[in-house]
């Protein structure tokens, strides 16, 4: 579920397919999933207890980024950098607007257009995906 309760699909890069699958693997392995359970959910004790089974929120990725950022030796990065930073590497890997704008979710690629103008510190956002990525 995106903004205003609207479903959306996203693509999992190629690249990214491994690192997707173990993660479901030991993510399967360790929790008593249950057919209405996200994809990804909370866990209590700071990421150290057990799956509480309701789905992911904005501040648990806030803090998830930020231990990743600062183990990395990365000054603060948002998880919007980051979202910026792959709509601007789509953009320059020759992705279309209209593609960037449905990897996006946004309904009008006006939005998107406003988007890819902001993108802000692109080269400090990419180096933290290269590194968050390894």
């Amino acid at each position: 579920m995106g903004k205003h309760a609207k479903l959306r699909s996203v693509a999992i890069p190629e690249w990214s397919r491994p690192h997707v699958a173990k993660w479901l693997a030991l993510y399967r392995e360790q929790c008593d999933v249950g057919p209405s359970w996200p994809l990804v959910c909370e866990v209590a004790g700071g990421g150290r207890g057990q799956a509480t089974g309701k789905a992911l929120r904005p501040p648990s990725i806030y803090r998830i980024l930020q231990q990743a950022s600062t183990a990395a030796g990365l000054p603060e990065i948002a998880p919007h950098d980051l979202r910026r930073t792959g709509a601007k590497l789509m953009e320059d890997g020759g992705a279309g607007l209209r593609d960037i704008r449905d990897a996006l979710g946004h309904s009008s690629v006006a939005t998107t257009e406003r988007y890819l103008q902001t993108a802000s510190r692109p080269a400090m956002a990419t180096l933290a995906m290269d590194r968050l990525m390894r």
